[in-house]
């Protein structure tokens, strides 16, 4: 029994039985304590029946920085079913201030701060990346601005999940956006919010004509908009 959890209780635990004959440990299980009024909390992008999503961009605003987790993935897809992934996606991130690389990965587990990236994984409930796999994966932080995430592939093209999590309760997050062909099947985008931020608006927006730019597409809709527990929101 924990009484009053804080923080540092967060973890994985263990059931352990014990008798004279022999001892059986359960499967861990992951403690989360989450004690902030985040509102979006993540954007997870994928694109069927044309590319896989090709750049995606979101916004900080504060005075300080905030830490970000952004993932390309396409194998550990493959666990859950899905056909057709992407064998080795890479991900790169650039300042639009500046123009400039702002971090990179092709492999998630040969980043330096590997550990940390799966830490970080569990902490905030997102699925586990495969140990060794080709998905990737940036943990870094962010100063207030917005920023461009491409994503790339080093072998045939596939679907990819193209996601985005704000790991911080400040700075705000206030604008993700995702650019992507869109084939016969559409784009698919999904974003968490925290019982924490109920009652706050979002607005959501399909653009092609106002782009402006060429292979827009000239007249896209939202099909619809339908909680996790099925519920239309």
């Amino acid at each position: 029994v924990l009484n009053n959890v804080a923080l540092t209780d967060a973890g994985a635990y263990r059931l352990h039985v014990a008798n004279g004959y022999n001892t059986v440990d359960t499967v861990a299980a992951q403690l989360e304590v989450r004690t902030d009024t985040r509102g979006l909390v993540a954007g997870i992008a994928q694109a069927t029946g044309g590319k896989p999503p090709s750049s995606s961009a979101f916004t900080i605003e504060g005075a300080g920085p905030k830490r970000m987790l952004v993932r390309a993935v396409g194998p550990t897809l493959a666990l859950f079913g899905v056909a057709g992934v992407a064998a080795d996606p890479s991900i790169r991130l650039v300042s639009t201030a500046s123009e400039t690389e702002f971090a990179a990965n092709d492999d998630w587990g040969t980043a330096a701060n590997a550990a940390q990236v799966a830490a970080v994984t569990a902490q905030i409930g997102a699925y586990p990346l495969a140990a060794g796999g080709k998905d990737a994966a940036v943990l870094a932080t962010f100063a207030p601005g917005t920023y461009r995430v491409t994503v790339g592939t080093t072998v045939a093209a596939g679907t990819v999940n193209l996601e985005i999590y704000d790991t911080d309760e400040t700075p705000r997050l206030v604008y993700l956006a995702t650019q992507a062909h869109v084939g016969t099947g559409g784009l698919s985008h999904g974003f968490t919010v925290f019982a924490a931020a109920a009652g706050r608006r979002y607005l959501i927006r399909a653009l092609g004509p106002s782009r402006g730019s060429i292979g827009a597409l000239r007249d896209p809709h939202l099909v619809h908009l339908v909680g996790t527990v099925g519920e239309a929101c």
